[in-house]
């Protein structure tokens, strides 16, 4: 396979202050550095911090509703709703296995989109009205939580999966009925809160917290509706 030298980036990815550079090559091009790049629709920078990842998203969904207010502003609820699922929550949730947030801060600033969807799905403007009421009414579920619903089926997918590939989960060696399913694995933990709450750590805590009637279902759809 010959690569284009033109279209190729390198990028380190650390947490340190200072870094090694290192200059790569292809057929004697030198690679250009990047402090950011966009890979299968997920925004990388060298920390591996996603605060520039979701504030693009939430830029780019919050035009779409807005759009979307603009041009069904007279169209009954079902269609309304259904708009903000197929192409804003979509946007909200791409990849966000990957990606979710530990810092309050943004998973506020997700949630702030669906807030203003949910207004815009129900026509209900009022202040006196509280937000978490008409997701309530329309079924609307937090996307903090939807998303820990897509990290578990991801874990149960590869659990359950004759095609395995190489991830580091052992049993733990102690195992409580009270405390762990019969599935668990031993948690991973760190020296920071960012790797402890990142995608596998976080898998496996939420994960090993399941009770063993959930754990053991292996239909991938199922098992899903019993998570939400």
């Amino acid at each position: 396979m010959s690569l284009n030298s033109s279209k190729c980036r390198a990028m380190t990815f650390s947490r340190k202050h200072k870094n090694s550079n290192y200059s790569y090559s292809i057929k004697n091009d030198t690679i250009v550095q990047c402090s950011s790049y966009k890979y299968l629709g997920v925004n990388l920078t060298p920390n591996l911090s996603w605060s520039a990842h979701i504030s693009v998203i939430c830029a780019k969904a919050s035009k779409t509703l807005g759009y979307l207010r603009r041009n069904l502003r007279k169209s009954p609820t079902s269609i309304r709703k259904l708009a903000y699922f197929t192409y804003v929550r979509a946007q909200l949730e791409f990849a966000s296995s990957v990606w979710s947030p530990f810092q309050d801060y943004q998973t506020t600033m997700l949630e702030s989109i669906q807030n203003r969807a949910a207004r815009f799905i129900s026509r209900n403007y009022s202040t006196h009205c509280r937000v978490i009421t008409l997701k309530q009414e329309h079924s609307i579920s937090p996307l903090h939580v939807r998303r820990s619903v897509a990290l578990l089926c991801l874990l149960h997918k590869y659990i359950h999966s004759t095609r395995r590939s190489t991830l580091p989960l052992t049993a733990p060696l102690r195992m409580s009925s009270r405390l762990h399913n019969h599935l668990s694995f031993t948690r991973i933990y760190g020296k920071t809160k960012a790797f402890n709450l990142s995608a596998l750590p976080k898998a496996i805590s939420l994960w090993s917290d399941l009770p063993d009637c959930i754990a053991s279902i292996k239909g991938s759809r199922f098992f899903s509706r019993t998570c939400v």
